[in-house]
């Protein structure tokens, strides 16, 4: 007959709630010291944000729009509209 292999399961539940112990210690700790991380965004760059999007806005999309101008904007085409044995010149 084999080996029981509950105690081995039981060892290996026990040392992974250690480990997950230990790692919400750890994050508690550096929570407390000042080593979370900062996830607002200064009002300086929501300020250019603004203005970004409203370049997008008022300048860029209007040039898309007209024409035939999108094949121009559109990324996923670039390889095809480059010759790169011709050091990168448009075809």
């Amino acid at each position: 007959l084999a080996a029981d292999p509950w105690p081995r399961l039981a060892d290996l539940a026990t040392r992974r709630y250690t480990t997950l112990k230990r790692a919400r210690r750890r994050a508690e700790r550096r929570r407390r010291e000042g080593w979370a991380m900062l996830f607002e965004i200064p009002d300086e760059i929501e300020a250019y944000l603004g203005v970004l999007d409203a370049f997008i806005r008022d300048e860029i999309k209007p040039l898309e729009a007209q024409n035939d101008n999108i094949r121009f904007f559109d990324h996923r085409r670039e390889h095809a509209r480059t010759d790169w044995d011709a050091g990168g010149l448009p075809r």
